[in-house]
């Protein structure tokens, strides 16, 4: 039975860094990350499924480096209040 919580989290992580950096950057820095964090099976799947059809269906998306910047601040100061609210 998949683990709908850390696939939920890391489509949200790996959609952000797909929006944010550019494709082959946010790919490694997807693939490095869920494999620490997550289990094998679910990197497995963020990696190998859903990774490439988000890639595909952002491949129309083009964003300004503002917006990639606004988008990137937004998101560290989402994770930042994510980890605050877990350790409380």
């Amino acid at each position: 039975m998949p683990n709908y919580f850390t696939h939920t989290y890391g489509a949200i992580v790996t959609t952000a860094f797909s929006l944010i950096l550019p494709n082959s950057l946010a790919s490694a820095t997807i693939k490095s990350i869920a494999y620490k964090i997550m289990g094998q099976a679910d990197a497995d799947f963020l990696v190998n499924q859903y990774q490439p059809e988000l890639f595909t269906a952002l491949s129309t998306v083009s964003l300004t480096i503002s917006d990639r910047v606004a988008l990137g601040r937004k998101m560290l100061g989402t994770i930042v209040k994510m980890f605050y609210a877990f350790l409380w």
